[in-house]
C-alpha cells in the first residue's frame, strides 16, 4: 500500500478595515435672539476626545468636552467656536458661528428730583445696527436730541 501524506496548508487573510475620516463637523451656524443655545457637533469617534474653544466673541461653555454642550452668556453679535477632536496623533477641527441678534436692553439713570433748569438724560449705548429713541412719558418739555444716549431736556419749575 502506497500512502501519501497530504498536508493541507491553510492561508488566512486578515483584512483590516480602518475607520478613516478627514474632518469633523461643528454643526450648523446659528442665529439666536437669546443669550444661550445648544451646540450640535458630531460626537468624536471611538478613541478620540473632543473639546470646544472660543475663537472670537464671548460666551461660557458649560462642558467644553461635550459635543452637544450648552453655551450661555452669549454676547450680541458674532461668536465663533471651534470643535477639535484628537486621538493624540491626529487632530481635526471645524468652526461654527453663533450670531446673537438679541437687541440691547435699554437702561437709564434712576429717577431724580432736580432743582436746575436743564437736565442731562443718560442711557447705555445701543449695539451695532440698533438705534435708540427718547420719548416724553408725562409732563412737557423738548428733548434736545431724542436719538442719542445722552441728551439734555429743559426742566420746567412752577413759580
Amino acid at each position: 500500500m502506497n500512502v501519501k501524506s497530504i498536508f493541507s496548508i491553510g492561508i488566512f487573510i486578515l483584512l483590516l478595515n480602518f475607520y478613516s475620516f478627514s474632518q469633523t463637523n461643528a454643526g450648523s451656524d446659528q442665529e439666536i435672539c437669546t443669550d444661550h443655545t445648544v451646540l450640535a457637533a458630531d460626537p468624536p469617534p471611538s478613541g478620540y476626545s473632543g473639546e470646544w474653544t472660543i475663537i472670537s466673541g464671548t460666551c461660557t461653555i458649560s462642558e467644553p468636552t461635550l459635543y452637544n454642550t450648552t453655551i450661555t452668556s452669549v454676547l450680541e453679535g458674532f461668536n465663533e467656536l471651534k470643535w477639535t477632536i484628537t486621538n493624540g496623533t491626529n487632530t481635526y477641527d471645524d468652526a461654527v458661528i453663533i450670531t446673537n441678534n438679541y437687541p440691547t436692553q435699554a437702561y437709564t439713570a434712576a429717577d431724580e428730583e432736580i432743582c436746575q433748569n436743564d437736565y442731562i438724560l443718560n442711557a447705555n449705548l445701543y449695539g451695532t445696527g440698533e438705534s435708540g429713541l427718547w420719548s416724553m412719558v408725562s409732563g412737557s418739555g423738548a428733548i434736545a436730541n431724542a436719538t442719542t444716549n445722552a441728551t439734555s431736556v429743559p426742566v420746567w419749575h412752577p413759580e
